[in-house]
């Protein structure tokens, strides 16, 4: 659409045509007539009431200026036309809405959630500055052709726990689809409203996309974390929500979701596969040795004395191995739930080794000692299994005597 015919030139900038209206005010593609080649966005504030309008403008300008971030617009001028009608000068951004970029794109699942996180750090990075947008939507979120957001549109935001007037969404401009409870009645707005906001961006955006059913479960709990009635039961902050989108971009558990511990080994495993390789084959080596050792020691009692040294053997090392990978994995990340896969898998072997009972009172008093040092392991971790090893190491003692 083009400008009015008394709004052909602002300054050094020729308008070409609206690009769209909001509660506040006009904005307009404007190119620059002379010097250089410059495309940019210029926003003319209504004049209905001039008194609010100038504080509007005044409002906008100051939060725009007081931010800087990739993937907030830049405020690049302002001024007052002839008319008395304040005006702000802004970057042009050329880009698509953040869903209909998706959309064209064809976006999968993961390239979605990294666009949110970066839209979740601007808005972060407004919060910090004690600024709440108060009117985040997809429009207000633009793609350019790199593939980069940016956030624009600063004319409802307010300042951290500034109270607003009274009445519906529509009346105090929000739009009522993205509002959340507390702009719908009117109450006291806080970054909390941009939380929400953002939960209802994310859920149209993977709306249709597949998902596991464990990933399906931690999206449901993100999403309604996010978007809690209360704004006390949401995510305290957007640096919170974006570290949970972090998680489940990488298959992390994620904060707003308890989850069971055969699930967080499981994930562990899918982050960790070396490590995990390498339990699982000291753990099937250990017991196909126990197999092939105790299917030896049914053959003949000619060689008994070879199975007991193949079974001495055997127990130094998978308390070895097991001692070792445990010290491998305690820097990597989710150490805890590592460490206890690897020491349910050595109780598991040395409960199959203390089963059988030939006699053997070296043997019975290597199997204590190894229980021993999984008592220790354990001591950090479970306290209650710690007591349990080394009560087994007990029994195993009195079985031999001193």
């Amino acid at each position: 659409m083009k400008p009015p015919a008394n709004l052909a030139r602002i300054g050094p900038f020729t308008l070409v045509r609206l690009l769209g209206s909001g509660a506040t005010g006009d904005v307009y593609l404007a190119e620059r007539a002379e010097d250089f080649a410059q495309r940019v966005a210029i926003k003319v504030f209504h004049r209905s009431d001039p008194e609010k309008t100038a504080g509007s403008a005044a409002r906008e300008r100051s939060m725009l200026v007081s931010l800087d971030h990739a993937n907030i617009v830049t405020l690049l001028d302002h001024g007052v036309l002839p008319t008395g009608a304040d005006y702000i000068v802004m970057e042009f951004v050329d880009g698509l809405a953040i869903d209909e970029f998706c959309e064209r794109h064809r976006l999968g699942v993961p390239d979605r959630i990294r666009l949110l996180v970066k839209v979740l750090d601007a808005v972060a990075h407004a919060h910090r500055h004690l600024v709440v947008h108060a009117d985040l939507k997809p429009a207000n979120i633009l793609i350019t052709p790199e593939g980069e957001p940016k956030l624009l549109d600063f004319g409802l935001a307010t300042r951290v726990a500034a109270l607003v007037a009274r009445g519906s969404a529509e009346s105090l401009g929000y739009t009522p689809l993205f509002s959340s409870p507390e702009q719908r009645t009117g109450d006291l707005i806080t970054i909390a409203s941009d939380i929400y906001t953002l939960g209802v961006i994310a859920r149209g955006l993977l709306a249709t996309a597949p998902m596991s059913a464990g990933a399906a479960k931690d999206w449901s709990a993100i999403l309604a974390k996010a978007t809690a009635p209360h704004p006390i039961d949401r995510y305290t902050s957007v640096t919170a929500l974006q570290a949970d989108l972090e998680k489940f971009l990488i298959g992390k558990p994620v904060a707003a979701r308890e989850v069971a511990a055969v699930e967080l080994a499981r994930r562990w495993i899918s982050r960790h596969r070396w490590a995990a390789a390498l339990g699982a084959a000291i753990c099937v080596t250990t017991l196909a040795s126990i197999g092939a050792v105790f299917w030896n020691a049914a053959r003949a009692d000619l060689q008994r004395g070879i199975v007991r040294g193949q079974l001495h053997d055997l127990v130094r090392l998978t308390g070895d191995l097991e001692g070792a990978l445990y010290d491998s994995v305690g820097s990597l990340d989710q150490s805890t739930e590592a460490k206890n896969v690897l020491l349910q898998g050595a109780t598991h072997t040395l409960e199959a080794l203390s089963a059988r009972d030939d006699g053997d009172a070296i043997l019975t008093r290597e199997l204590a000692q190894q229980y021993l040092k999984l008592a220790q392991l354990q001591s950090t971790l479970s306290p209650q299994d710690a007591a349990q090893d080394r009560g087994h190491a007990a029994a195993l003692l009195r079985r031999v005597g001193p």
